[in-house]
Order: structure tokens, then sequence, then C-alpha cells
């Protein structure tokens, strides 16, 4: 996969980054920070940009003293700043697994994970490309083991994205054949899918979701959402769209959380306290997204 062997070589270049950012570039913070005040950094996936600088936003209009600083990376760096504790919260679409959970267990730092929402890994071609496919197709072409797709690519927009790890987890992979390559960003997706009939790209459905009208409608021009089959339970063909991440019958569905690796209670916690909250989680439906908890809707109906 084009750029897999420079993941570790990034990862640490950005590693290095965040800590002369927090060490150097960061303002410095005299004061403690609370649950509504005082100055944090916060990674977050970049697919979620959108979502979690509204968010953000809103925040910081009840909280005019909270300054809250968003680095927006590819999730895996954006997982490494908080290793490396360059920052106290990152958002992004997975937990933490057992060797990161054992990473803050030796520096006895208690971490927090909430659950914000669901999203769903989406699948782009070109227009005059197959309409659907199976989940066990997919796996193949991630697995380089299908025989019948000659010239077949699969395109993810970076190598230490989000849809890379939720793909290679849910099939278990160690590595990647030779047909899946890493673009740079999402645009470059949608450009290379639109121009190459045989191409298939993989991104992360939330970034199509936050769109406006007028881009989206512009990347619908290009290309098109390929459906792909639910479980073996329930039949069909399905495509990333809220009602059917919410019944599970689409089935690349990734939990979005939050996680906290504040020694106390601090602006962080505060922060994701308020995206898990109904207002957050409004936040969250109109982004596109699926909500952790649905927010109440009620009626008043006059005589």
């Amino acid at each position: 996969m084009k750029g897999v062997k420079w993941v570790r070589f990034l990862t640490c270049l950005m590693g290095f980054h965040l800590l002369f950012l927090a060490s150097c570039g960061a303002p410095e913070t005299r004061e403690v920070d609370t649950i509504t005040k005082g100055e944090i950094y916060i990674a977050v996936d970049e697919s979620l940009k959108d979502v979690v600088s509204t968010g953000i936003y809103n925040f910081q209009q009840i909280n005019p003293e909270a300054n809250i600083t968003a680095l927006y990376l590819p999730q895996e760096l954006a997982y490494q700043a908080l290793l490396s504790d360059s920052v106290r919260l990152v958002i992004g679409g997975r937990g933490l697994n057992e060797q990161e959970l054992k990473s803050f267990e030796n520096k006895k730092i208690k971490t927090r994970s909430t659950p914000l929402a669901k999203d769903a890994v989406a699948l782009i071609v070109a227009k005059d490309y197959v309409d659907s496919i199976s989940l066990s197709k997919l796996e193949s072409w991630m697995k380089g083991s299908a025989t019948d797709d000659s010239g077949l690519v699969l395109v993810f927009d970076n190598s230490a994205s989000g849809a890379v790890s939720f793909l290679m987890e849910k099939f278990e992979l160690q590595s990647l054949p030779e047909k899946v390559y890493a673009l740079n960003n999402n645009e470059e997706v949608v450009n290379y899918v639109a121009s190459n009939p045989k191409a298939v790209g993989i991104l992360a459905n939330n970034w199509i979701t936050q769109l406006g009208a007028a881009d989206k409608a512009a990347i619908d021009e290009k290309i098109k959402y390929l459906a792909i089959s639910g479980s073996d339970t329930k039949n069909g063909y399905f495509f990333p769209e809220q009602t059917f991440i919410a019944d599970s019958t689409y089935p690349l569905i990734r939990s979005i959380y939050g996680i906290s690796a504040e020694s106390r209670v601090g602006l962080g916690t505060g922060f994701l306290s308020f995206l898990a909250s109904e207002r957050g989680q409004r936040i969250i439906l109109k982004a596109g997204l699926l909500p952790n908890d649905m927010p109440s809707r009620e009626l008043i109906i006059h005589d």
C-alpha cells in the first residue's frame, strides 16, 4: 500500500511536532482549567472536523472563558497525540486497544471513553461502475484474493486514516495487498475514483454528509455510493444512510468515541460531557452522524 511503510515514520514525526507545539507553541496557562474555562488542545479525526468544530463553537458560546484548540489529523496520528501526552482528549472512530490501555496504566493515568455517535465507512465508485457488492467480495478485495477483478484498485484518503484501521480490524488483516493505495485527502479520493472506472474509494461517510448542498451536488455528479450486502440474517444491499446505520443493516459501521486522559475533571471532560448531552447530540445528528443517544423530539399540539 502506497504510504503504509511510512506510517510509523509519519506517526513519530507528527508526535515530535505535537510535542513541540504543546511545549513551545501553545499559550501558557497560568490557571488550572475547569469543566467550563481554561485552555486545552484536543486531537480529532480529520473526517469529523465539521461536527467537532461546530461543537466547540457552541460550547464556547455558553462558556466564554473556555478556549479549545483542535488539531485535526488522520485518525491514527490523533490517537498518537493522546499517547504522547500532547493532548488530553481525542475524538475518533475507535476505542483504545489493549496496548494503548496498558501504556496509560503504566503511567498511572485513568482514561475515560464516552461513545458519542455512529458513522459508516462508505465505498464510492464512478458512475458507470456496478451498483452493489457483497461484504465477502469487499473482504476478498482487501485481502487481495479476488480473481475476477482485473485492474481493480482500492484507494483510501490517507494511510493513517480511520477507514484503513477499521477495515483492517474488521477483516483481521496485518497488512494490505499491493493494489490498495493511500492518497492525501478525501478530495483526492473523489477525483481519482471519478477518473478511474476501476477504482473503489473508501472513506468516512461523515465527510460527505457534512458537506454543503452545492459541494454535495458537485460530488454526486462525479461518483456514486456502492451498496453493500448486510449480514447473513438480513437480506438485501444497503447504503450508508442514517436509517441503515440505526438498524445495523449497513455492514460497515464504526463507533465514534471521545477518550479523555485527564488526571482530574478539567475542560476536556466538560467538552466531552457537552457533546454527549442532548444539545451536543443534536449537533451530531444535524451533521449526518447517528447520535449515541437520539435527542427527544417534543411536539406541542394546540386545539
